[in-house]
C-alpha cells in the first residue's frame, strides 16, 4: 500500500496532505478571494448601430436585450471566463486548487446608461481542494465594447445586395405589405436595406432567394403584378461565373374596400360598365359590385390582376372611403332577402319633408331599418 509523506500548512504549519496551495482547510478557505478569480477584464460587445449585443461563445449570435433584464444578465454571466463549462481549470485556478464555481444570486448595481458599464452584484461559491467550499459576494463590472455586427458590416460595404423590389402603390394601399413585413420576423431580417421612392419603397436583399420569397408574399395578401429584370455587374471567366443584380418592380392593383369606381364602357373583358363599388381585395383579384345595380339579384364581378391592368387606364376612383356623408334611413323595402336589390328611402335627419328624401336601389337593403345611420357616397 503507498504511503504519502506530510507537509506542513505554509501559514499555520499543520501538517497535510500535499495539494496545489499547500495551505490547510482553514487557511484556504480564510485566505480564497473570488474577486481576483471573477472580476478580471470582463467585457461585452455591443452594435452601435442596431444596439444588439453579442452572445458569448464566438458562433457570431446577435440579439436585442433590454437594460438590466435578464437576457442581459445571462449573457454578462456567460461572459465570465470562471464561469463558462469550456474554460479550463488553468492558471491561478489551478494554482488555488478551484474545481468548480457556481453562482447562487445575481442582482443588478446601477449605473449610468452612458458609462458603459455594467455592474452586477454575484453570490458565488466556489469549491476547493479538500472538500472546501466558499461563498462570497462578488462586484463584477463589465465594459461595452463597441463592435460591428455582421449585418450592419455588410450593409455599408459596397455590392452586398443581390436584388431589390421596388413596391409601386399609393401610400394608402401599402398597409398590407406593411403588415407583411411588421409581422414576419424572417423577412425583416433578410431585408439589408430600406430606401423611400416617390410613389412607394425599395427593400434590397442579399439574395435573389429572398427576394423572390418575399415577392411571393405580397402578391398573396394584395393583387399586384410583377416585372423582373437584371443586370450583369461582373463576370469570370477563369470560373464561368457572373455576377447579376435582380429587379422586382412590384405593382399593386390601387384599390381598396369600398372605393366607388368608375369603369369606362371602353373596359372589355370586366363585364360592368359605369360605377362600382369594391366590396374586397383578395391575393389574386378584385370583387367589384354594381353601384346602380337594377332591381333583382345582384352579381359579383371578379377583376383578375391581367385584366385590371390592361384596363387600368378606364378604371377611376371617384370616391375614397373616407370620403362618405351620414344618412338616416326613412323607409325600407320589406322581404328583401339577403344578395337582392330594394329600395330604401334616406334623408340627411329624421323626420325630414318628403321633397328632401333621396331614393336609391341597393344590395344592403335587407340590413336597412327604419332609423339606422347609413353611411353612402354623396355625388351631389
Amino acid at each position: 500500500m503507498a504511503t504519502f509523506s506530510s507537509i506542513p500548512c505554509v501559514l499555520c504549519s499543520t501538517p497535510i496532505p500535499p495539494n496545489p496551495s499547500a495551505q490547510c482547510g482553514s487557511c484556504l478557505a480564510s485566505q480564497f478571494d473570488l474577486t481576483s478569480l471573477l472580476n478580471s477584464d470582463l467585457h461585452v460587445n455591443r452594435c452601435r448601430r442596431c444596439l444588439r449585443y453579442e452572445r458569448p461563445g464566438g458562433a457570431g449570435r446577435w440579439s436585442h436585450c433590454d437594460w438590466e433584464s435578464a437576457d442581459l444578465m445571462a449573457l454578462c454571466l456567460g461572459s465570465i471566463p470562471a464561469l463558462s463549462k469550456a474554460h479550463g481549470r488553468v492558471g491561478r485556478e489551478a494554482t488555488l486548487g478551484v474545481k468548480s464555481v457556481a453562482v447562487s444570486d445575481a442582482s443588478w448595481i446601477w449605473t449610468e446608461p452612458h458609462s458603459k458599464r455594467l455592474a452586477v452584484n454575484l453570490e458565488a461559491t466556489a469549491s476547493l481542494a479538500l472538500g472546501v467550499s466558499v461563498r462570497q459576494r462578488v462586484r463584477c463590472t463589465f465594459v461595452e465594447r463597441n463592435k460591428q455586427c455582421p449585418a450592419c458590416n455588410k450593409e455599408f460595404t459596397n455590392r452586398t445586395w443581390a436584388a431589390v423590389v421596388q413596391v409601386r402603390s399609393p401610400r394608402h394601399v401599402m398597409g398590407p405589405v406593411e403588415e407583411l413585413i411588421r409581422s414576419n420576423r424572417q423577412i425583416r431580417s433578410t431585408i439589408v436595406n430600406v430606401e423611400l421612392a416617390r410613389n412607394g419603397v425599395d427593400l434590397y436583399f442579399a439574395s435573389l432567394s429572398n427576394a423572390q420569397r418575399f415577392v411571393s408574399c405580397a402578391k398573396s395578401t394584395h393583387p399586384s403584378s410583377v416585372r423582373h429584370t437584371k443586370k450583369l455587374v461582373s463576370t469570370d471567366n477563369h470560373s464561368n461565373t457572373a455576377n447579376l443584380r435582380h429587379t422586382f418592380v412590384l405593382d399593386m392593383v390601387p384599390l381598396v374596400p369600398r372605393d366607388l369606381v368608375s369603369v369606362s364602357r371602353s373596359c372589355r373583358g370586366l363585364g360592368l360598365s359605369g360605377l362600382a363599388l369594391v366590396s374586397r381585395v383578395t391575393g389574386g383579384n378584385v370583387h367589384l359590385l354594381p353601384a346602380a345595380p337594377s332591381r333583382g339579384e345582384v352579381k359579383e364581378v371578379d377583376v383578375s390582376v391581367d385584366c385590371y391592368f390592361r384596363n387600368a387606364a378606364g378604371i377611376s376612383v371617384v370616391l375614397r372611403p373616407d370620403r362618405t356623408s351620414k344618412y338616416f334611413v326613412i323607409d325600407a323595402d320589406d322581404g328583401v332577402a339577403k344578395g337582392e336589390v330594394g329600395d330604401v328611402a334616406l334623408g340627411r335627419e329624421l323626420g325630414c319633408a318628403a321633397a328632401d328624401e333621396v331614393h336609391t336601389l341597393t344590395h344592403l337593403c335587407y340590413l336597412c331599418a327604419v332609423g339606422d345611420e347609413v353611411e353612402v357616397y354623396d355625388l351631389e
